[in-house]
């Protein structure tokens, strides 16, 4: 088993200092307190000279997910390394994103066993949090910013739903973006289709975390979201509302 290993160069001191410069201590050591694990999956909480890290590894990766990366004629890839792959192409494109610290891939041929990712952890508050402790207008103001910022993702390419606690709100008020893993790394061109698959499940898993909006935040996340997609698509929000429900009932039949 082969394995490839990197250290962002603004990182690789503090990582020396405390010895974690080696694949193999940041995949399979105990390191840090664990946060959450699930199934392969886990993430831990490592503390260096106070600078907040958080590791996510994953092991035994899914052979339908490496498969479907070969029919796309993609490289397959870990779950890490994907989400990694997500975090950079976001920061190139320029948005806030979070701040990858070291990352590693151990593979057997060109198949993926296992991979982590460490990034820095940030200052402030989930977004979800904000959201549950916010008054009814303040609540609009959020919505209207967030379908804002999922338009202006889908018209960059990105694709994948966006929550409320994939967002951490800083002190000033910034937004950035956290947990992008997904299954199909790589922006796509801007197709209707795809912005309505990831609105409906944008809409689902907010609604299964327990988030309520009214009629006049949906009004708002509606609104905003026409208005980051820049002219990419000509349409409505009762038409886009329409499209929505139609695909939530869909997926609920299936």
């Amino acid at each position: 088993m082969k394995h490839e290993f990197h250290i962002a160069p603004a990182w690789c001191d503090l990582l020396e200092k405390h010895h974690l410069d080696d694949f193999e201590l940041w995949m399979s050591g105990e390191l840090g307190e664990l946060v959450s694990k699930s199934g392969s999956s886990e993430v831990r909480r490592v503390v260096l000279d106070g600078e907040e890290l958080y590791l996510k590894r994953r092991y035994d990766e899914s052979a339908i997910r490496l498969l479907e990366s070969v029919c796309f004629m993609r490289l397959p890839m870990s779950g890490a390394i994907r989400e990694l792959a997500v975090v950079q192409a976001l920061a190139s494109a320029g948005f806030p994103v979070m701040e990858p610290i070291a990352w590693g891939e151990a593979r057997v041929a060109c198949i993926p066993k296992k991979g982590f990712l460490v990034v820095r952890g940030l200052p402030g508050r989930s977004l979800a949090e904000v959201y549950q402790g916010a008054e009814a207008d303040e609540r609009i103001g959020i919505m209207s910013r967030l379908g804002e910022l999922l338009g202006r993702l889908h018209a960059a390419g990105f694709f994948q739903p966006l929550r409320l606690k994939d967002l951490i709100q800083g002190s000033s008020g910034e937004w950035t973006l956290i947990d992008r893993e997904c299954a199909r790394p790589w922006r796509k061109r801007f197709s209707q289709r795809s912005a309505v698959t990831s609105l409906a499940r944008t809409a689902r898993r907010t609604l299964r975390d327990g988030h309520t909006m009214g009629h006049c935040a949906v009004r708002a996340f509606l609104d905003g979201y026409l208005k980051g997609i820049c002219g990419c698509w000509h349409t409505g929000r009762i038409e886009l509302l329409r499209l929505i429900h139609a695909k939530l009932r869909h997926e609920r039949k299936h």
